[in-house]
């Protein structure tokens, strides 16, 4: 019938603009640590003319800085996404001039690489990365270090104030206690007024 008809013309339609969508992130790569020299013409070039397999390139960009320096970073799309597996595949780890270079998927980051992706996040940013693992526990060193920093900062209580307090005091008994005894071993003896304040006389020695 026509109802029938419309709804399978309309599944296909649905279909045909969903593939794209899904096939649009496995058709780019990622090359990483490209030679300086290196530019769009250049990349092309190497790519076609070095793969065993003939591969068709739809785009090709590499990132640059404000000045207008490479960063060494490129994004190529392919016709197909076994072209593009293909070319991860043959120039991943591989030599361009004396640069080695590093070939992998590129995905959307909204979408993220697919389940079964051997893809594997290499940014500090990104989650599940050992740059990112790392960045974590250095944050979470320097917060610890700031915490015992605070503690050591804390000033003591009454308690330790009053045993410091009682060994200053031990402490200048057994200095005075030792003072009488050398001035007595010298003959002078030693007498304390109402203040507690020594006062020193000098006793005399008998005669034999």
């Amino acid at each position: 019938t026509y109802t029938e008809m419309a709804a399978m013309h309309q599944g296909r339609t649905e279909e045909s603009e969903s593939a794209p969508k899904e096939s649009m992130s496995a058709t780019r790569v990622c090359v990483k640590n490209l030679p300086p020299s290196f530019d769009e013409i250049k990349l092309k070039k190497h790519l076609q003319s070095s793969s065993k397999d003939p591969l068709v390139l739809t785009d090709c960009k590499i990132l640059k800085t404000k000045d207008g320096r490479s960063r060494k970073i490129a994004f190529v799309g392919f016709k197909t996404p076994e072209m593009a597996q293909n070319a991860v595949s043959y120039f991943d780890k591989s030599f361009a001039l004396t640069s080695r270079l590093s070939v992998s998927l590129a995905f959307s980051k909204k979408e993220g690489p697919p389940p079964t992706s051997e893809y594997r996040p290499w940014s500090k940013h990104s989650a599940g990365s050992s740059r990112h693992q790392k960045l974590i526990e250095k944050q979470q060193d320097e917060q610890s270090s700031e915490v015992k920093t605070k503690k050591s900062t804390i000033k003591p209580g009454n308690d330790s104030d009053d045993e410091l307090e009682q060994k200053v005091t031990r402490e200048s008994e057994e200095i005075r206690r030792k003072k009488e005894e050398f001035l007595s071993a010298m003959g002078i003896s030693v007498t304390s007024d109402h203040q507690g304040k020594g006062k020193e006389s000098v006793v005399s020695k008998s005669k034999f």
